[in-house]
């Protein structure tokens, strides 16, 4: 008669994988009133873009296939949950993002029209996209489904 075989294993990488198909993801953004936020990231009449959530993950591509790699072979090995390691990788992208605001979007953004940049130290910051910091302050991720 044959052996019967353990199948735990299997069955606890099957049930993680059931998990990741249930549609638990992680965003990573401003949530709640993003409206300065799209204006800079998408432009508009007066605003030149400088996109600064889609540049760095466009930017940071290697980075984060790097970083879920490490996080997800975290997660298959049970020495992370789901959620945990959703929010290692949210905390990364939000840092990443708050990294490309503080770079000038490393120098690809358009400069400052010289009125503004003109006026604009005296108002509390010579940084693009840095005046409050209300808008960089407000970039974070959420998990969910």
């Amino acid at each position: 008669m044959p052996k019967k075989q353990d199948t735990r294993v299997w069955d606890e990488i099957t049930k993680k994988i059931k998990k990741i198909q249930r549609g638990e993801h992680v965003k990573v953004g401003v949530f709640g009133d993003a409206t300065k936020a799209a204006s800079h990231e998408f432009g508009t009449k007066t605003i030149p873009k400088r996109s600064f959530i889609r540049f760095t993950f466009e930017k940071q591509e290697q980075a984060l296939a790097e970083m879920t790699k490490k996080v997800f072979s975290k997660f298959m090995d049970g020495s992370l949950s789901a959620d945990q390691a959703l929010g290692l990788l949210g905390e990364w992208g939000a840092k990443e993002v708050k990294n490309t605001i503080h770079k000038e979007g490393y120098g690809t953004w358009p400069p400052l029209s010289p009125g503004y940049a003109m006026i604009k130290p005296t108002l509390g910051s010579s940084k693009m996209l840095v005046l409050t910091g209300e808008m960089i302050n407000s970039i974070t991720y959420k998990v969910g489904k």
